[in-house]
């Protein structure tokens, strides 16, 4: 699950507490004052202000969480604990620039309290990994629906942008990310991002409502597409030789896209992604005639 506070209006608060998906922000200022969380823009870095210490609390225990924060003074720390409040460890925050982040990997995580001494820390996005649920058995006649397949599209690609008039290419890109979602979704959503639908709130910013208006677009387009043998595609930046996904200066944690990457057909890009993978070298790799068991 990804909460991505990038997309919210500038100036217009979140309630504080906060709560997404099972997950609850709790901010709190130097003296321990509990306001509205802002959404502030520091130096053209969009995020929910952190206050002086943010406990941040899952519903339900987490194996691990991805914090990206901006920076403009003191990085700070992020502690963790279990769900019965035990300390599992505390962690820096990795800073580069105006940029940081702190991840962290357990068997249960229940809650985090990231400390700020310099009140000066934005969230831009915080990922959280469960437990991987067992696939589900599926009728052989289900059939994913439009409104979910949106949401499937919106998920994996709601942040792409496509400067340059290059519309068309992410169109295209993502009628076929659709396209794969209603072949092989249901086998299978962990092979997909989570599906994500904006909230009331995110449709009143005109670049998200364009965004979702054009992924039930490409849901609408792709059905009844027959995919064929192209049952895969990944999002990630290219690599310098343009064969395929980069694997500098990170990869993607599976390992068949590079094995697989003779299979890439077609790719759809370059677009500009401001969340991991971050950069303006973002394409969509369409793969045909991937033999890979579970997906």
């Amino acid at each position: 699950m990804l909460l991505n506070f990038q997309l919210f209006p500038v100036g217009i608060p979140l309630a504080n507490p906060y709560s997404q998906g099972g997950v609850t922000i709790l901010v709190r200022d130097f003296f321990g004052n509990v306001s509205p969380i802002p959404i502030r823009d520091d130096g053209g870095f969009v995020g929910a202000g952190l206050g002086f210490e943010a406990v941040i609390t899952f519903q339900q225990p987490v194996e691990g969480f991805l914090l990206h924060v901006s920076i403009f003074a003191f990085a700070g720390f992020v502690e963790v604990y279990d769900p019965a409040g035990r300390h599992l460890g505390t962690i820096p925050v990795a800073q580069t620039g105006n940029l940081g982040k702190a991840g962290f990997v357990a068997n249960e995580i229940g809650s985090l309290i990231v400390r700020s001494p310099s009140n000066e820390v934005n969230c831009l996005t915080l990922e959280v990994f469960g437990t991987p649920s067992p696939k589900a058995a599926v009728r052989s006649d289900a059939e994913l629906s439009k409104e979910k397949c949106a949401e499937v599209v919106f998920g994996e690609s709601g942040t792409l942008r496509a400067p340059g008039g290059n519309e068309s290419a992410l169109a295209d890109g993502r009628k076929f990310v659709a396209a794969v979602a209603y072949d092989r979704y249901l086998e299978d959503p962990s092979r997909f991002a989570p599906p994500r639908h904006p909230t009331e709130q995110e449709l009143t910013v005109p670049h998200i409502k364009k965004h979702w208006e054009l992924c039930v677009a490409a849901a609408q387009a792709a059905q009844g597409t027959d995919v064929g043998t192209c049952r895969h595609f990944v999002i990630w930046r290219i690599a310098s030789n343009g064969n395929g996904p980069s694997d500098t200066p990170d990869r993607i944690k599976d390992d068949w896209p590079y094995d697989e990457k003779s299979k890439i057909t077609e790719k759809y890009g370059p677009f500009r992604n401001p969340i991991t993978p971050i950069g303006d070298d973002i394409y969509i790799f369409k793969y045909c005639g991937v033999a890979l068991a579970g997906s």
